[in-house]
């Protein structure tokens, strides 16, 4: 009988009858075999054991890893990379890319090996390596964001900045952790009108990270120096950038003092305001910048803005003997004479200790003009002058209430200010 006929007849018995001829067939071993059966069934089954322990001590301790565990490319990978993260002497080096390459014989997959050797071509100034082996790992995978920043800093090194903006944009796409290194590096580099081109040009593409791009740079303009230029030139090209990403720039600008980038950054969010009136002068918005209403918050104080498309009302109340300031604007009035005026209504009290000043930024003040009450009635109306020396004003409303006059409510309908036409006194 054949081979084959011999497996088919043993195919069609019974299990039970084949499974009790192996059990009667074990009887039979002999005691030295049976002994070496259970000796090699422990030894695959230890050194199964010993691979799982590399695969999960490569994770805490590659270097060990390897040393334990059966060759195995990606462990011998992350354990070169741990030697010339640790240390990148000369001696290091070689060694690490000794154990990258045993790395790439065992597991050509192994990306980490890879990144590992383009750093020693690196550091050892082997730009004819660098290239291959970035080109190799990203071929392997994108998802390797080591590799990503070897490549932004070997796009550097050439000059390229599109290709450097190209390996951000890839590193930046899959890890939201690598943000937090490259978001401020990218930042400050906005002063660059060419960066800021190639920069617009990604972002154009609408990527994933690039809402919160603009959200960095407006919270974090003092270290992104053209953060100002790339939002209204990113404007122009069509890329949505939200009013609060706007309003937060304007803050920040202010808060750095760069107000003439404030106000460019304001005007695209009210292209018709104008630099010589106040803005808002009815009420009709809520404000969302320095350049708009400023409410006080103080104590003693209690204020409201109410703003109406038509027209809306400041209203504020002093309690007897309380006084500060109730509302503010910043202005950036060019030199020149300009006219105050408004009204408003007296709800509660009498004899309001009430004023408007308008102050050069540091204290010198300009003009203090006068609340008038007439009858339920309030009203303002003074001028002031504004020298070349005083490029920043700030425009203020104080209230108070004498001490047993009891309380004190105003509400104001509307605020001009405004240059004094020619010929007018």
């Amino acid at each position: 009988m054949n081979t084959i006929t011999a497996m088919t007849t043993a195919t069609n018995r019974n299990p039970r009858e084949l499974a009790g001829r192996d059990i009667r067939s074990s009887r039979t071993l002999s005691r030295p075999v049976r002994f070496g059966l259970v000796g090699l069934i422990v030894l695959v089954g230890g050194l199964g054991f010993l691979t799982d322990f590399s695969r999960v001590l490569a994770r805490v301790d590659p270097v060990r890893a390897a040393s334990i565990g059966l060759p195995n490319g990606q462990t011998l990978a992350a354990a070169a990379g741990r030697h010339i993260f640790q240390n990148p002497d000369r001696e290091t080096r070689t060694q690490a890319a000794a154990l990258a390459r045993e790395a790439l014989r065992l597991d050509p997959t192994a990306t980490e090996a890879l990144q590992t050797l383009a750093l020693v071509a690196q550091l050892e100034n082997d730009q004819s390596k660098l290239g291959p082996l970035l080109s190799y790992s990203f071929d392997l995978s994108r998802r390797q964001v080591r590799a990503h920043f070897w490549g932004i800093e070997e796009a550097v090194t050439r000059g390229d900045v599109k290709l450097a903006l190209k390996r951000y944009d890839l590193a930046l796409r899959v890890s939201e952790a690598a943000q937090t290194n490259l978001f401020p590096v990218l930042a400050s580099s906005t002063r660059e009108p060419l960066v800021r081109r190639e920069l617009i040009n990604v972002l154009a593409g609408s990527p994933d990270w690039g809402d919160r791009f603009f959200t960095h740079l407006a919270e974090n303009s003092s270290s992104a120096p053209g953060a100002g230029q790339l939002f209204a030139e990113a404007r122009s090209r069509g890329i949505a950038i939200s009013k609060t990403q706007w309003a937060t720039l304007v803050k920040s600008l202010i808060a750095q003092e760069e107000f003439d980038q404030a106000w460019s950054a304001y005007l695209q969010l009210n292209p018709s305001a104008a630099r010589n009136r106040l803005r808002d002068p009815r009420f009709t918005r809520d404000p969302i910048t320095p350049f708009e209403w400023a409410v006080s918050e103080e104590m003693g104080l209690s204020t409201s803005l109410l703003a109406q498309p038509g027209g809306g009302r400041f209203e504020v109340s002093a309690s007897p003997g309380s006084r500060d300031i109730a509302l503010a604007q910043i202005q950036l009035l060019p030199s020149g004479r300009y006219r105050l005026s408004g009204a408003g209504e007296l709800v509660v009290g009498e004899s309001p200790q009430a004023y408007w000043t308008l102050a050069c930024r540091g204290g010198r003040e300009l003009a203090r003009i006068p609340v008038r009450v007439t009858g339920a009635r309030i009203s303002f109306d003074g001028t002031a002058s504004v020298d070349t020396g005083c490029p920043l004003q700030d425009l203020r409303l104080h209230v108070g209430s004498e001490i047993g006059s009891g309380d004190l409510t105003l509400s104001f309908t509307s605020v001009q200010l405004e240059p004094v036409r020619s010929g007018r006194p």
